[in-house]
């Protein structure tokens, strides 16, 4: 449904191009709907659907490899379509009756779309998309690395925990009788999670503690089978091609303007 919609978009947007139609405030809106429609669609349906399948990597709801793949090519194509932008950028050549506030927000999303590749030649257009479609697959690694990377360890001396809320020292003691079934010391398997370490480091009382806790959530994720430094290491050398396929020295100079210019806006 969401490539109908967008297939359908580049048709009108490109017909008015081609026709020379009047481009004004209110029909660049019109068309703009419609891209948010698939925006508003795509983070009811597969925002939530991704983030389940990060949480827990043994769902098999549906062949999510093809779907993602499908998923990326649509942002791409609609983040980066040369007749969307061609559109955007008549509409700010001859929209006179643009207000300033429009012409600076459209004029960021001209900008944005240019970053996107939609001003590149068809040559170079085709690199470009694989590069951004592998940086989504290693972007998308990164996060289900981090997931599925929660960090654990044992404690034994019941004053190191003092200050831990009662039910987090309940799921400690179970996860520790759990692993050592039959054992008869007391002992807590302490599980760090993406929404319990901030609450851990609140409450525990012992500083040695608090810094264990910490470090182990800092670095999670850095080694073994869930090592993410590789996953940097691609992620940036991937970015620094994109840049300078744009024509930028590298990506920080290619995202710091555009933010500036996004804050200024909205200043």
């Amino acid at each position: 449904y969401c490539y109908e919609v967008f297939n359908q978009v580049e048709q009108d947007v490109g017909k008015k191009v081609q026709e020379k139609v009047k481009l004004d405030q209110r029909t660049l809106l019109n068309e703009l709907k419609s891209l948010d429609d698939i925006n508003y669609l795509l983070e009811r349906t597969w925002d939530p659907l991704n983030h389940l399948l990060s949480i827990d990597r043994d769902l098999e709801l549906f062949d999510e490899s093809s779907l993602d793949d499908a998923i990326s090519s649509l942002q791409s194509k609609r983040a980066s379509s040369p007749i969307i932008f061609e559109f955007i950028d008549e509409v700010l050549r001859d929209g006179p009756d643009l207000s300033p506030t429009f012409r600076a927000v459209i004029g960021t999303l001209r900008d944005q779309m240019k970053q996107n590749g939609a001003s590149l030649p068809q040559s170079s257009r085709s690199v470009f998309h694989r590069i951004r479609q592998d940086l989504s697959h290693l972007e998308s690694k990164f996060t289900q690395n981090l997931s599925s990377s929660d960090p654990y360890f044992e404690v034994h001396d019941s004053s190191e925990i003092r200050g831990i809320p009662p039910h987090f020292l309940k799921v400690f003691g179970d996860a520790y009788k759990r692993r050592y079934p039959g054992n008869v010391s007391s002992g807590w398997i302490v599980e760090l999670t993406t929404s319990n370490w901030i609450t851990l480091l609140r409450y525990t009382q012992n500083e040695k503690l608090r810094r264990k806790i910490y470090y182990n959530h800092v670095t999670r994720a850095s080694h073994g089978f869930n090592d993410n430094l590789p996953v940097i290491s691609d992620i940036l050398k991937l970015r620094r091609e994109l840049s300078e396929i744009l024509g930028y020295k590298n990506f920080t100079e290619m995202k710091i303007p555009n933010k500036k210019k996004v804050s200024e806006t909205l200043n």
